[in-house]
Order: C-alpha cells, then structure tokens, then sequence
C-alpha cells in the first residue's frame, strides 16, 4: 500500500495598504481565493465564533485562502477567547493535508502578530511596483515609458500609481503631476520627499566637501566594478543650527540623489512595526538618499526597542542603493551600536565656524543680494573691516549669520531703498543680535565637548582672515564704538 504525501499548513501575514489589498492575490499570482472577512457571515455570530469559522473551513476544505484584517479581529477579544483562537490555529497547523494549504492574512494596519502564534507565522510586506510593472502602466495609459517617469513613480503602491496615472491631465506636464502625488502621498506615511537641489554652495565645510567628492567615485559603476562595496551613509553632529541639515541637502545636490526625509513622530508612533514598511518604501525609490534629522531620538528611553533593532539590521544587511545620512545634537543618546563601524561610513563634527569660515558664510549669504560680494577678492570691505565684522560674530552659527545678513539686507532696502550694505550696517546688526552662544554657552560646551573625540572634523580647523591674528574663541564680544 502506497503512502499518500502530505502537506503542512502555511500561514502569511502580508503586510500592505488599505487601498492595495483588493488586487495583492492578483498581483503574487495567487488568484482570485476564497476571502474571509469580518463581516463575510450573514449569520448573527459572537465575534469568537466569526473568527473560528474560516478555521474550520480551512480544515476542512484544504486549499489556498485570504483573511483580511484577522489579526485586528483577534486583538478585539477578551483574552480567553485569544488563547481558545491560539488552540484552534495551532491545532490547524499540525494537521496534515492531503495538497498544499496556504492562509495569507492581508494585514492593511499594524496590528503585531501574537506572540503565542509567532511560530506558526511568517510575515512580510508586499512589494511596491518594479521597474518592469511601471513601465507596463505608463503604456497602458499612453505615457512615457523613460526612466525619468519610471523613477518619479516609484515608491507608490500599485492602486495608487494606477489612480494617479488614470487622473493625468494630457494639458499639463505629466512629470510634474506624478511627482506631486508621490509627494503628497509619501508625506502621508511619514516620508517627506525632496528633489535633488540645482546647485548648493557650502561655506567652511573643506574636509566634509572633499569626502563628499571622494564619495562621488565610491557611488560610480567603477567602483562596484572592482568589488568596492556600496557606501553605508554618513552621521553630522554638531550644535543645532551649524548647518547639518543644509550639508545634507548639498550632497543631494552634489550626488544628484532624490532626498527623503524620515519623520521621526511617524515612525515612534508605529513603533517597530512601522519601520520595515517606510524603509522597503524607500528602498523601492533607490538610488537615493535617506535622511533622518536628530536621529538620536528614535533611541531615548521609552522608546520601542524593535526600532533600533530593526534599523540596525537594515543597516546592516541592506542591498538597495540607499545611502542614510543622520544628524543628531547629542552623542551620549545615540546607542554604541549605532556608532560602530560597518553602521555608518564617516562620523562628522560639524562646529561653530571659525573666523574666516564665519567671513567666508557672510560673503555667501549676502551676495544672494548684494553682487559686490561675489567677486571671490575682498576689495568690498578692507581686511580691518573683515576683521572687524569677525570679532563681532565670535561663536555664531551658520543659520545665524545667514539672518544677520538678511535681517541687514531687509533694513538696509527699507531705510534707503537699496541693496548696498555697508561694515556699519552689519556690526550694528551683529551686536544687537542675541546668539545662542549668549544665551547657552554652557548647553554649546557641554555638546562640543562630547562630540570633538568621538567625530572626524568636518572643517581643517582656525583659518584666520588675517595671518598674524590671533582670537580667543571664548573670548567676550568686542563693544560696538
């Protein structure tokens, strides 16, 4: 007598969006399949027992089934009849089936699976649309198939790309409405997306620049040619305001890599299980830049743990081409397991600028306005003048004499109806302003005092505007005359 082979139930929870889950068995070419849902029944049931019954049908009746939601079902009810829900499922598990019997359960939110069925279950996230599917939608609604629309396009769920492709003005850019919807729908999953920059001038930042250059070549075909591994990301500490959240926009520009922010609120609030789910959406957007602005609050207590968890492994494992950057304010905050290298390529110390870096910022900000100053020889101001304008800003942040030059400019154009400044209307903006440094010296010191032995310098450090001048970098700001 022949014995029959028999088959072991499996159980998939699929993670996916509300709007995508009608058409996820279509898309895994499972078919349309018998679909249990909580309101399938038309017969008056307790909840226990609308959640038993496509348990016995699946005994039953072996063969490939959806439950829709179950998990968001079974965390409604009292917790015996959890543990009655357990036994039946784990009781389904080890039964034999004469052929293949499959459950896939489409999770549309993040309801955790039980930690008394994690055996029975595997889990993951549907895929978002490849390359090869956009391409087969843009045809389907007579728009161009080039790779600027394909990339534009990713990272959208295949119902959302379909809607917005079938809503497409033909009077209006194509490119510019797909990546308005991307944008607005991203921005509802905790994702903010940024279009590489034109172009960005970084004031004082030498040694970041130049590694940012030599990254250019770590990110080449070239390099993947000879077996170089692709670049994990870069971390930028420093003072709040010191520009971190600027140098990364610049090596957007730099790269020519599309930027996506993550936000922090959105991802504390879904906790472990909202991570995967915003990072394989980023993946599927690759090559491209994930940023994560102070990201030592992902790790603070109270905080889930599964987060850093979760982040670490994807750091660590990820094949995409996603390059993270990471700016963060405090040090001590960031696990030491995040900080290790194969985490993150560079760790940089972004400081108050030095003299002639603070000079150098001016010039920046105000030849946006001013013209004169963006001759590169300083014949607007005399060297004195400079240093003059040096000494008044000891300890000033770059976001800080970006507003001294616009708070000047904007006097300057309102009192005289021009946009010629002078070192009098600078200095006499400059003092009047009160600087972080004056109101926090010791938070500053404290903060710079963490960071400038743990992080490589992101500036070769004090270029002074004059040669033989020498400043006190604490010392009290000079008296206005």
């Amino acid at each position: 007598m022949l014995a029959c082979e028999t088959h072991q139930l499996e159980i998939i929870v699929l993670r996916c969006d509300p709007i995508d889950e009608p058409a996820v068995p279509l898309r895994l070419g499972i078919g349309k399949l018998p679909t249990w849902t909580v309101a399938s029944s038309l017969e008056p049931l307790s909840n226990l027992d609308r959640l038993i019954q496509p348990i016995d049908s699946a005994s039953t009746n072996s063969s490939m089934q959806v439950w829709v939601d179950y998990l968001s079902a079974l965390a409604c009810l009292e917790q015996m009849e959890q543990q009655i829900v357990y036994d039946r499922l784990r009781s389904l598990y080890f039964k034999e089936f004469e052929r293949p019997t499959r459950i896939y359960i489409l999770q549309t939110d993040l309801t955790p699976i039980p930690s008394a069925l994690g055996f029975l279950v595997s889990e993951r996230i549907v895929e978002l649309p490849s390359g090869s599917e956009i391409y087969a939608l843009l045809g389907k609604y007579a728009l161009p198939q080039d790779d600027r629309l394909i990339r534009l396009s990713m990272g959208l769920s295949h119902a959302d790309l379909e809607g917005c492709l079938r809503k497409i003005d033909p009077l209006r850019d194509p490119y510019a409405q797909v990546e308005q919807f991307r944008s607005k729908r991203l921005a509802l999953k905790g994702i903010r997306y940024e279009p590489p920059p034109q172009h960005i001038e970084i004031g004082g930042l030498d040694l970041l620049v130049r590694w940012i250059e030599d990254l250019q070549y770590r990110l080449s075909s070239a390099a993947e040619a000879i077996g170089l591994p692709y670049p994990k990301g870069v971390m930028l500490a420093g003072v709040p305001g010191t520009g971190k959240t600027f140098s990364a926009r610049a090596i957007s520009a730099i790269l020519g890599y599309p930027l996506f922010a993550l936000s922090i609120d959105y991802v504390i609030e879904g906790g472990g299980l909202a991570l995967p789910k915003l990072l394989t959406t980023i993946e599927s957007c690759a090559p491209c830049i994930l940023f994560v602005d102070e990201i030592e609050k992902l790790f603070g207590a109270g905080i889930d743990r599964r987060i850093l968890a979760t982040f670490l492994t994807w750091l660590n494992d990820k094949l995409a081409k996603v390059f993270v950057i990471g700016t963060l304010n405090r040090m001590a905050e960031v696990p030491i397991e995040m900080t290790r290298s194969g985490r993150f390529d560079r760790i940089f110390f972004i400081d108050s600028p030095d003299e002639g870096q603070r000079i150098e910022l001016f010039r920046l900000f105000l030849k946006r306005y001013d013209k004169r100053f963006a001759n590169e020889d300083d014949s607007v101001f005399s060297p004195q003048e400079w240093q003059h304008l040096a000494d008044s800003s000891i300890e000033f942040i770059g976001a800080e004499i970006q507003q001294v030059a616009q708070d000047t400019i904007a006097r300057v154009h309102r009192e005289r109806k021009s946009l010629t400044v002078t070192i009098d209307d600078l200095i006499k903006t400059t003092l009047a302003f009160n600087s972080m440094y004056k109101r926090d010296k010791k938070k500053i010191h404290e903060i710079r005092n963490m960071l400038v032995d743990k992080a490589d310098p992101a500036s070769s450090g004090s270029r002074k505007f004059l040669p033989d001048r020498h400043l006190d970098a604490y010392a009290p700001i000079p008296n206005s005359n």
